[in-house]
């Protein structure tokens, strides 16, 4: 038989993409938000856009996604009318 060791998650610290708290755990800290966002069918096409500590920052981060959606789509409508 041997000796193993348990299992300890490493340590690091998470930052709240939407007021800059931080908090170290293991994992994405209790009662925090995971924000993701897929990219695709499959379940390996995920794109974390961050995490959050509270539902008020999460509206933060959804101002800037939505600020960011409007700036791609216009950049995009810009070169169609190029194009034509």
């Amino acid at each position: 038989m041997t000796d193993r060791l348990p299992y300890v998650p490493m340590v690091r610290a998470w930052r709240c993409t939407g007021c800059g708290r931080i908090e170290e755990s293991a994992l994405v800290p209790a009662y925090w938000y995971s924000l993701k966002r897929s990219q695709g069918e499959s379940a390996e096409l995920v794109e974390r856009l961050g995490v959050s500590c509270s539902a008020q920052c999460i509206g933060r981060i959804v101002q800037r996604l939505i600020r960011s959606e409007r700036s791609a789509w216009h950049a995009w409508r810009m070169r169609e009318k190029g194009q034509r």
